[in-house]
C-alpha cells in the first residue's frame, strides 16, 4: 500500500491525512485516536456503508427535497462521494447537512478539494455564514446544497430542527467516531434526536456492528438490521422507522447481555 502522510493542526489537536488502499484519503484524529475510515479504502467504504444502503441514487430522483444528514464531515469524503454519484443522474436533487465539530477540517477540505461537478455544488465554493448563531459553511446550485454547521452535534441538530433546516431527513450517514471513542453520538437519546428530524421513510446506516448501538436504535424507535461489513469487517447496521424487525435480529438482541448506550 502506497501510504503518504500529511499532518495539520486543528481545534481538537493534530490530524494526520492517510492515503488508503484505493488511494483516497482518510483522517486520523489525535483527539479521538482513531481513523475516520477503513484503510482498505475511504471512498469504497463510503459507497458501501452509506450510499448503497440508504439508496441515495434511486431516491434522490424521486423526492424533490431529498435530504441527507451526515454525522461527521471529516475530510468531506461522504459529501464528495455522494455528489459525484449524483452529478450525472438526470433529475437528481439533494441537500446534504454534514455535522462537524472542528472548522479546521472544513477549511482543509475547501483548500484540497479537487472534484468539480457538472451541476452539483463543490466544497471549494463554500462560504462562511451565520445561521441564527450557528457558524456554518454553505454553498448551493440549482441541483444541490451543502450545509456544514460547526458545533456540538447534539446541540446543532436540534437548533437546525428549530430553524426548519434539519427536517424530513431521508438518509442518515451515522459516521461519528466509534462508540468507544465518542459514545455521546451513539446513545438512545441521540438516536431519538435523529428520529425527530427524520422523514418516515428515512434510512440510517453505519459502519458499527455494536450490540449496544443496535439496542440504542431499538429503544429510540428505529428498526435495526444486520448488513455485511466492509472488506474484513463481519457486520454493519442499517435501520428504518417502519416495517418489522427480522427474527435474526430479535434473537440476537434477546441473547446479548449488552445494554444500550445512554446519556
Amino acid at each position: 500500500m502506497n501510504i503518504k502522510n500529511e499532518k495539520f493542526q486543528g481545534r481538537l489537536g493534530a490530524y494526520k491525512v492517510i492515503y488508503t488502499e484505493d488511494q483516497t484519503p482518510t483522517l486520523w484524529s489525535e483527539y479521538f485516536d482513531e481513523n475516520c475510515h477503513s484503510l482498505s479504502g475511504a471512498v469504497a467504504e463510503t459507497i458501501f456503508n452509506y450510499i448503497e444502503p440508504t439508496k441515495v441514487i434511486e431516491r434522490a430522483t424521486s423526492s424533490a427535497n431529498f435530504t441527507i444528514l451526515e454525522v461527521g464531515f471529516g475530510l468531506g469524503t461522504g459529501v464528495n462521494t455522494t455528489l459525484e454519484a449524483l452529478d450525472h443522474i438526470e433529475g437528481a436533487r439533494v441537500k446534504i447537512i454534514s455535522l462537524e465539530l472542528d472548522p479546521k477540517l472544513v477549511e482543509w477540505a475547501m483548500k484540497n478539494n479537487t472534484p468539480k461537478f457538472t451541476k452539483m455544488p463543490s466544497l471549494s465554493d463554500l462560504k462562511l455564514v451565520d445561521l441564527d448563531g450557528i457558524t456554518s459553511y454553505q454553498t448551493a446550485t440549482e441541483w444541490g446544497e451543502i450545509i456544514i454547521p460547526i458545533g456540538n452535534a447534539r446541540e446543532t441538530v436540534l437548533k437546525l430542527a428549530q430553524l426548519g433546516i434539519a427536517k424530513n431527513i431521508h438518509a442518515i450517514y451515522q459516521d461519528a467516531f466509534s462508540p468507544k471513542k465518542n459514545p455521546i453520538l451513539w446513545t438512545v437519546e441521540w438516536f431519538e434526536a435523529l428520529k425527530s428530524v427524520s422523514h418516515p421513510s428515512a434510512i440510517l446506516s453505519t459502519y458499527s456492528a455494536s450490540s449496544s448501538v443496535k439496542k440504542a436504535l431499538c429503544c429510540a424507535g428505529w428498526i435495526p438490521e444486520h448488513r455485511k461489513g466492509f472488506k474484513g469487517k463481519r457486520q454493519s447496521i442499517s435501520a428504518t422507522l417502519s416495517g418489522k424487525m427480522s427474527q435474526d435480529m430479535q434473537d440476537h438482541l434477546s441473547r446479548s447481555p449488552v445494554r444500550p448506550g445512554r446519556d
